[in-house]
């Protein structure tokens, strides 16, 4: 064994026994990972606004959808959403409002409501959609869910030589998402 190799090997020795429980680098800063801080439900008023646009079943779709929210003291908040728009050249409008507890570093849970409304073929359909949400943080990760009940109406008739019906039964709805 070689002058070197001795002396290296005898200093990775006496690092890993000695050193430890009675000196530390004097350039090594160790801090203990610390839990994620806590904020506020919402940080303050926030607005966001966008645009759309396609086709399905070679009939186009577009319009504008907008969401509003505000802080309700330190842990609650409110958001109200809404959208306008055309789908097959026949108007549609939506507006939902979500009331929740939020913690950032750990999820929220709410209730939400939302009414939907188009102008079909054959009269106005009316959606309307209330219940629960939640979401839980995961680092970058998210769960996202609600859970409610769906109701609407129901219209008929004659579209050319079609019978067309729209019905919206009362029914359970969920979704799940996960974001990364």
């Amino acid at each position: 064994m070689s002058l070197r190799a001795f002396l290296l090997s005898t200093t990775i020795l006496s690092g890993a026994l000695i050193a430890p429980r009675y000196a530390h680098a004097a350039d090594l800063v160790r801090k203990e990972p610390t839990a994620p801080l806590s904020g506020p439900a919402v940080d303050g008023f926030n607005a966001k606004i966008d645009g759309f646009g396609g086709s399905a079943s070679s009939n186009g779709i577009y319009g504008g959808r907008g969401s509003v929210s505000a802080p309700l003291g330190y842990s609650f908040g409110v958001q109200l959403d809404g959208a306008a728009g055309q789908i097959a050249n026949r108007g549609f409008g939506t507006g939902a409002g979500h009331l929740f507890w939020r913690d950032p570093s750990r999820g929220l849970i709410g209730v939400f409501g939302s009414h939907t409304t188009w102008n079909s073929p054959v009269g106005n359909v009316r959606v309307n959609q209330v219940g629960a949400e939640g979401e839980a943080y995961f680092g970058m990760w998210s769960v996202q869910g609600v859970a409610g009940i769906e109701f609407g109406n129901s219209v008929a008739g004659t579209v050319g030589p079609v019978i067309q019906t729209f019905t919206i039964p009362t029914r359970f709805t969920d979704q799940i998402n996960l974001n990364y």
